[in-house]
């Protein structure tokens, strides 16, 4: 086995093993705090992919501290009374105008009403996006939907890889992701089924199979989506990772940019069927 490769599953398994232990043992409580700490580090990563100018540092600062407000009140929304992202929105613009005086320049300017803008949308993407997992964890049966979209991300990631690697001869989307191909993407849908069809008849017994299969493939789609999404940020930006805190893997963001996609559309899909029940 090579080293990078025995690297990335070493890896893989203690994230795996964290993730867990603290989806089931910690319940909403526990998977609030550590959702905010990773949502907390990937806008970190984020930061630093996009912003340039010299005051890069204290945008960043800035960036990770609404963005993981937005997160934690988000996920809260029940007890919360007032508009969090809205308001986020106004404290990020009055921040960067504030911060305009720095550039008079006129390009430097221009570059920063862009990382303005840039920061709404890390703020939707890695504050708004996350908090859906605390959601779905607050659920009747929320351990058992988690460990569902984990398995359901995991198996498509895995079994795209290994199709894509046997018979991966299309190219997906070269423009953004030379590496991924058709065979493979059609690989991981199926994979995406195939584990949720296995795992729905030792969790979530209740549930008719065909509508659990259909938000199994829907999830399926989504994951890569996320993937892609991410791959076109780093291509923007002309970085290869989004950090290095992960070894074998680059960034945190890299790891979870699937997750961060699809869980939005499992709390929307659980909650269809729960209403469909």
């Amino acid at each position: 086995m090579k080293v990078e490769l025995r690297k990335r599953i070493t890896t893989a398994a203690i994230i795996a093993t964290l993730l867990f232990s603290t989806l089931y043992f910690g319940g909403v409580s526990g998977t609030l705090i550590f959702i905010s700490i990773a949502s907390g580090l990937m806008l970190h990563e984020f930061g630093n992919i996009v912003f340039s100018l010299k005051d890069h540092q204290s945008k960043r600062i800035f960036l990770i501290i609404i963005g993981t407000l937005v997160m934690i009140f988000k996920s809260l929304e029940k007890y919360v009374f007032f508009p969090v992202f809205e308001i986020g929105f106004v404290f990020v613009s009055v921040f960067f105008l504030i911060q305009a005086r720095l550039h008079e320049d006129e390009e430097n300017l221009k570059t920063h009403v862009k990382e303005w803008f840039t920061s709404i949308a890390g703020i939707t993407y890695l504050g708004l996006l996350p908090s859906f997992l605390v959601k779905l964890r607050s659920l009747e049966q929320g351990w058992s939907w988690c460990a569902l979209l984990f398995f359901i991300v995991i198996a498509s990631d895995t079994a795209a890889y290994f199709v894509g690697r046997k018979f991966g001869k299309t190219k997906l989307y070269p423009l953004v992701s030379p590496k991924k191909s058709l065979e493979g993407f059609v690989g991981g849908v199926l994979g995406s089924v195939l584990i949720t069809a296995l795992y729905s008849r030792i969790a979530l017994q209740q549930y008719p199979l065909v509508q659990l299969l259909a938000l199994g493939l829907v999830i399926g789609l989504i994951a890569p989506v996320g993937d892609l999404v991410e791959s076109l940020l780093k291509r923007g930006f002309d970085v290869k990772d989004s950090g290095g805190l992960l070894p074998g893997h680059g960034g945190l963001l890299d790891r979870a940019d699937s997750v961060v996609f699809s869980v939005p559309v499992m709390y929307a899909g659980v909650k269809l069927l729960s209403q469909g029940g």
